[in-house]
């Protein structure tokens, strides 16, 4: 509910804090005094276009401040968290709009965006006379407004949740199969180059890390290669028939025999120099024999086969070689896909069709509850509209199915608003054939036969009662105050039988230049064409008792206030008592 407000530097209004109650409160002036202030305050909270218009002459910046209480389980505070902005029993909305035209916007002292505020102030205020207009005319609008009557909005929409979650299943399996379907068709593309490749590799079998362990013994087995050819060289010098061991030999074989004899057998140097003929030519058999074993570099043509072939199917993929054998698993999980996608595509279908039957199911189930809410709805409302002047005009909520291929997470129903204003004229869709008055009042109708409810947001009337008057604006009156017995109402209104009905009063007037129009009547300077050149502004007030008497009686009467006027506006306040 809101409980106050506070203008300031907006449009006319220098300054203005009001106080507001719960029930019916209406707000009168003159022809001219700014009655649609108010509107235009709470318009801003609801994310209306902050123009520099909107800033009073002479000031820098305009701002409206609105503060409401809540209960505690008001959903406002669910949008609150979900927004992570703060919250109590208290929401405060501001709007800021500077004489640049750039507007600013808060939420319990929080800087959001307007559209930000918007989501916010939607839970707390409902703007509704010439808002209607459009509300009824669209037809999502008159979906939500039959699901309401139906218990499947707000609190009790169990049954259009269950539809909405069902048809997202139902999408959601849609696209699993559709983007299943997709993969198949590209592995079938392409599985013949990747059956081809995938032997191909299979059969050089590639193994992680091979390629260092190949490029270090080739490596090694260059370098051992030129070593053996060295030192087989130097072997074959030593080794020839004629060569350098062979003298050694022979050289041994005179030593021996030098040795033989008595007299040079204890000769100590001829022992030592056999001895260093048989280490010299053990030395050489040794080296022969290790390198030998140290490796045999006729492997090297046969690993460097390995190795370039490797690095060719690298080349050819794309990829490391390192990642050949990643490249092999991919095609094999691929091949092997290919094996499984009919039967994953079979059950990929099963699930489709089970979740098209479930939301079928609900959505049916829905439609019927509708089909048989917009009988009862059709007929309430009919109901509401002959004290409205209405009582000729026939209305009726239609309720189509359609497949279910054509539906939506609202249902499988195209729902729709049919009236005839006449009797001879038959039923259309009510944006064809209803004036801006008779949409109002349909929707006041309608707003009766809702009700509020516990968490209703305040209702916010711009002229409800325009072009009528006697019995039907009473009748608009008395509605307004039985709607303000369940929520709260602000209606702007020119007609006396509505504000009589009111529970509270505010009026609207403009000083001119110490002159002030809206309140009394029969003031020489309120129709001067010299006006418009003086300087105005704009003021807002509770009425007390005797004050809203005599504002009614100005509305009762044509110039200035007679006797039969007040006691007419009595007889109207009693009325309402």
């Amino acid at each position: 509910m809101l409980i106050s407000l506070q203008l300031r530097d907006l449009v006319l209004v220098r300054h203005t804090d009001l106080s507001f109650a719960p029930g019916f409160a209406v707000i009168t002036g003159e022809t001219g005094a700014g009655k649609s202030v108010l509107l235009d305050a709470l318009g801003l909270l609801l994310g209306g276009r902050g123009d520099a218009g909107l800033v009073r002459q002479g000031a820098e910046q305009a701002s409206v401040t609105a503060h409401f209480q809540l209960s505690d389980d008001h959903p406002v505070h669910a949008c609150l968290q979900e927004m992570g902005l703060p919250g109590d029993d208290t929401l405060v909305l501001r709007r800021l709009v500077g004489r640049d035209g750039k507007s600013r916007a808060f939420v319990n002292d929080t800087a959001v965006s307007a559209s930000g505020l918007k989501t916010v102030a939607v839970q707390v205020l409902e703007l509704f006379g010439q808002f209607a207009q459009t509300r009824l005319t669209d037809t999502a609008e008159q979906r939500q407004l039959l699901d309401l009557y139906a218990g499947h909005a707000g609190g009790g929409g169990d049954l259009l949740r269950q539809v909405g979650s069902a048809y997202q299943h139902w999408r959601d399996a849609q696209a699993a199969m559709a983007a299943h379907a997709a993969e198949a068709a590209a592995r079938t593309r392409d599985e013949e180059y990747i059956r081809f490749a995938a032997e191909e590799l299979a059969a050089l079998n590639p193994q992680e890390g091979e390629e260092a362990v190949l490029e270090e013994k080739r490596h090694r087995l260059q370098t051992l290669s030129k070593r053996q050819t060295g030192l087989k060289s130097a072997l074959n010098l030593l080794q020839a028939p004629n060569g350098a061991l062979s003298q050694l030999y022979q050289a041994q074989r005179q030593l021996d025999k030098l040795l033989d004899e008595p007299a040079l057998a204890a000769e100590a140097s001829l022992g030592e120099f056999g001895q260093a003929i048989d280490s010299i030519a053990g030395l050489a058999e040794a080296w022969s024999t290790a390198w030998a074993r140290a490796g045999d570099p006729s492997e090297l043509p046969t690993l460097e086969d390995r190795l370039f072939a490797l690095r060719d199917a690298a080349r050819k993929h794309r990829v490391r070689v390192d990642d050949l054998p990643a490249l092999l698993a991919d095609w094999r999980q691929k091949l092997d896909a290919l094996n499984h996608d009919a039967q994953q595509a079979g059950q990929l279908a099963a699930v489709v069709a089970a979740a098209a039957s479930t939301y079928r199911q609900l959505a049916e189930q829905l439609s019927q509850q509708r089909q048989q809410a917009a009988q009862q709805l059709s007929q309430a409302v009919a109901g509401e509209l002959p004290a409205l002047k209405l009582g000729h005009a026939r209305l009726e909520w239609r309720v189509v199915p359609q497949p279910a291929e054509q539906g939506s997470a609202h249902g499988i129903d195209l729902v729709s608003l049919w009236v005839a204003m006449n009797p001879a004229t038959p039923l259309q869709p009510i944006a064809k054939v209803a004036s801006g008055g008779e949409l109002t009042r349909t929707m006041l109708a309608l707003a009766m036969v809702l009700q509020g409810g516990v968490h209703a947001p305040t209702l916010l009337v711009d002229e409800l009662d325009s072009g009528v008057s006697g019995a039907v604006a009473a009748a608009i009156g008395e509605r307004l105050r039985r709607l303000g017995a369940d929520r709260q109402i602000l209606a702007v209104s020119h007609t006396p039988q509505v504000a009589a009905a009111a529970h509270h009063h505010y009026l609207v007037t403009k000083a001119v230049a110490g002159a002030e129009v809206g309140e009394g009547v029969g003031q020489d300077n309120a129709t001067s064409p010299l006006l418009p050149l003086l300087a105005s502004e704009t003021t807002i007030r509770q009425l007390s008792d005797d004050q809203r008497r005599e504002e009614i009686a100005r509305l009762l009467s044509a110039e200035r206030i007679h006797h039969s006027a007040r006691d007419l506006a009595d007889q109207l306040l009693a009325g309402n008592g």
